[in-house]
């Protein structure tokens, strides 16, 4: 139910963001910055998840 709630506020925010509904418009009239936001996108996602699992790694050695 929170992640319902949560992705039901991401969309209703994203909607108020961009009125225009131009990010559908980026892939066939300006597809390098298109691409560069997938790759910071993708970059960020990573950094997290590395992120995450050396926050664990380092729980886990504590506990040991």
């Amino acid at each position: 139910m929170t992640g319902t709630y949560f992705g039901l506020l991401g969309a209703f925010v994203g909607v108020l963001a961009v009125p225009s509904r131009r990010i559908p418009q980026l892939a066939p009239h300006n597809l390098p910055l298109l691409l560069l936001l997938i790759v910071i996108l993708l970059g960020t996602a990573a950094l997290t998840i590395i992120g995450i699992a050396q926050l664990r790694k380092t729980q886990s050695v504590r506990t040991i």
